[in-house]
């Protein structure tokens, strides 16, 4: 009996060893294996994180500025031009009574009639049929609900919006053509080429270099940047008392040279 009960005792101690043995040899192994699992997870997850946030500014702020308004010169002597009533932009369609345009801002579409002026450099007695898709004019517009056309002025092929000055005319000689912008000053080299067109309300007609007085306000084709730019058209849409706000020597009364 007193073997019986030594066994018992060992078998028991074997078996609480064993127990032990097999619970600290578990402890580690978890331990192991969940440490390395949750590290790399939370850093995979916070580093795109970080990258997305500039990547959204980047691409939001070009996308915000080539969504909004142009700015700039062009933009803002469109918008004195079409006070004045004159609209500059490439031919869509034309026909011998009408007329689409696009211009920067939208699509316009005049009616064409017999009292219509055409003008086309270098070309005499113009006609609406010398005129075709994708010729950039200018056109000015009467004041009647049908938006007659009065003028429609094809623009040189090497046109583009800083050739074009609203200005006052300071004084006219031989040869030469001296304008106030709102800016400065500007003199142009004319010559026979150079092209004159008389507007009022109502009617648009050819002139000469001799029918601008000084203090009229012009819309003239010439580079601003360059001392001896030929004026190669020059428009007279004002006379300085009808000046359109915006245009040069408009605004207040001035005293002295107008």
């Amino acid at each position: 009996m007193k073997n019986n009960l030594v066994r018992a005792v060992l078998l028991i101690g074997s078996l609480a060893i064993a127990w032990m043995v097999s619970a600290c040899s578990a402890l580690p192994t978890t331990s192991a294996q969940s440490a390395p699992n949750a590290a790399p997870t939370a850093i995979a997850t916070a580093t795109p994180v970080a990258n997305t946030t500039p990547d959204a500014r980047a691409n939001a702020q070009p996308n915000a500025r080539g969504n909004g308004a142009q700015p700039g010169k062009g933009g803002k002597q469109n918008e004195a031009f079409a006070r004045l009533g004159v609209e500059i932009g490439a031919i869509n369609q034309i026909s011998a009574d009408s007329l689409a345009i696009k211009t920067r801002a939208d699509a316009q579409t005049f009616a064409l009639n017999s009292n219509t002026l055409y003008v086309l450099p270098g070309k005499a007695a113009a006609q609406a049929r010398d005129f075709k898709t994708g010729d950039r004019v200018l056109v000015k517009k009467s004041d009647d609900a049908a938006n007659t056309a009065l003028l429609v002025l094809q623009m040189p092929a090497n046109f583009s919006p800083d050739s074009l000055m609203l200005a006052q005319v300071d004084s006219v000689a031989s040869g030469s053509l001296a304008l106030k912008t709102k800016t400065g000053s500007q003199t142009l080299t004319t010559n026979a080429n150079t092209v004159v067109v008389e507007l009022t309300a109502q009617q648009a007609k050819l002139g000469t270099l001799s029918d601008l007085t000084s203090g009229v306000v012009v819309i003239a084709l010439g580079s601003s940047k360059d001392a001896n730019a030929t004026a190669q058209i020059v428009v007279q849409v004002g006379t300085g008392k009808n000046q359109s706000r915006g245009a040069p020597g408009a605004g207040k009364p001035k005293t002295g040279k107008p």
